[in-house]
């Protein structure tokens, strides 16, 4: 007949991955007592106490086989005779969780940053191969149309596909979404001139408008003070050039540069004429202008003379 293998793991520091569900157990006895014994299956229940090694061998006999005893039947044999055991060790890890969301923002509002999620890691037990190779714990999947405002939800935790035997604690956790209004504000920042020849040339203007636009809260918190706005000059230009002004904005300012600025960089009165060919290094400037004098030949060329 056939008979359930009931296995009892009392070492938690081990996972059963392979556990044989069922073996034949032969009775003798009178027809009808054993054709009784269909009623409630007959079943085996074993404690495994300790775990010795990742493989083990349990050796099953008749005396171990659960049934009515009151049956005039008797267990004689059980076949296989031994079953094989496999477990793996289980492991415990913090993981982070991976939120999977959709979202997007109504016309004149913005998502502010990624969502937070609280708590960032969860607690991940289970074997040690399923734990180890575990980059992350996906959410349920949350899809958000037109948001207005900030939301907050409570998002399931997924368990890994397959029978990994891996547990989770929370199952849960809670995820916000950021929203803010989106906006346009101009700062009027002081500009200075960089580089190897910033203290030979003067600048068309001595600030310039900044045109931002981001998340309310942050783009009105911006000072004019905490902007950079320099323009790089290494060599002093022959004649007036435009030159691209460089903004910065403070670490993790969350605006965007809506255009770019150039202004005008001349050499400072009475500043000598370059005899090379100067000009300056930010993208689309133009080179300065040669000497009137022209370039001179010969390898020795620019390395001597009077500037």
């Amino acid at each position: 007949m056939r008979t359930r293998l009931e296995f009892e793991l009392a070492d938690s520091t081990w996972v059963p991955i392979q556990l044989p569900g069922e073996v034949t157990t032969i009775f003798q006895g009178r027809r009808a007592a054993v054709q009784s014994l269909f009623l409630d299956v007959p079943r085996i229940r074993y404690v495994i106490e300790t775990v010795t090694s990742p493989t083990m061998d349990v050796f099953l006999q008749p005396e171990m086989v659960v049934y009515d005893r009151s049956l005039s039947v008797r267990a004689v044999d059980v076949r296989p005779s031994s079953v094989e055991l496999r477990f793996e060790r289980r492991v415990t890890r913090e993981v982070p969780v991976d939120p999977i969301i959709e979202t997007s923002p109504a016309p004149g509002f913005v998502i502010v940053g990624e969502p937070i999620v609280d708590p960032p890691t969860v607690t991940v037990r289970g074997t040690e191969s399923a734990v180890d190779t575990l980059p992350s714990i996906r959410t349920e999947r949350l899809s958000l149309r037109n948001v207005m405002r900030s939301e907050t939800h409570r998002l399931v935790l997924l368990l890994p596909a397959g029978p990994s035997q891996v547990s989770v604690d929370p199952r849960s956790v809670q995820v916000t979404i950021d929203v803010d209004s989106l906006v346009e504000r101009t700062l009027d920042v002081p500009l200075r001139a960089t580089g190897r020849a910033a203290d030979r040339v003067q600048l068309g203007q001595e600030q310039v408008s900044v045109l931002l636009r981001g998340p309310a809260r942050a783009v009105r918190s911006l000072l004019p003070g905490s902007v950079r706005a320099t323009v790089r000059v290494d060599a002093v230009p022959s004649a007036p050039v435009d030159l691209t002004v460089q903004v910065e904005l403070p670490e993790g300012a969350q605006a965007d540069l809506l255009r770019s600025i150039r202004v005008q960089v001349s050499p400072l009165p009475g500043t000598p004429e370059p005899t090379d060919e100067v000009g300056a290094t930010s993208e689309g400037d133009q080179p300065g202008s040669p000497s009137e004098d022209g370039p001179t030949e010969g390898p020795a060329a620019g390395s001597a003379g009077t500037p």
